[in-house]
């Protein structure tokens, strides 16, 4: 499997069942979101989007605006969206993968308006 052809499995997978895509995540796999200083490991990414759906409130919401994979790395372009903030915001994520498993993932996000 391609590592863009994980990622898109990862997608579906996560918005399905986020403890489901476990089976994608590589072990020792790292998270690592550079702007929050935050890094960890998958029960620390299951909580961390979690808190972050309780914080947002009602309407929190993702989509997939773009996605683009190599021979080692693919990334994403990701719409956030909540009824707290409408106008969404953008996040992007770089994500290393082997063997069908994501290794590590980095993120950034930044508030954006479409």
């Amino acid at each position: 499997m391609s590592p863009l052809e994980t990622l898109q499995l990862w997608f579906a997978t996560f918005a399905e069942d986020p403890g489901a895509a476990r089976d994608l995540w590589a072990e020792g796999a790292t998270l690592h979101a550079v702007d929050g200083g935050f890094t960890g490991d998958f029960d620390d990414l299951l909580a961390w989007y979690a808190r972050r759906r309780d914080n947002e409130g009602a309407g929190f919401a993702w989509y997939v605006l773009d996605h683009l994979g190599g021979e080692r790395y693919a990334a994403a372009v990701i719409r956030m969206v909540s009824d707290a903030r409408p106008g969404g915001w953008q996040q992007n994520a770089v994500y290393e993968i082997s063997e069908g498993k994501i290794g590590q993932v980095w993120l950034h996000e930044s508030e954006s308006a479409e």
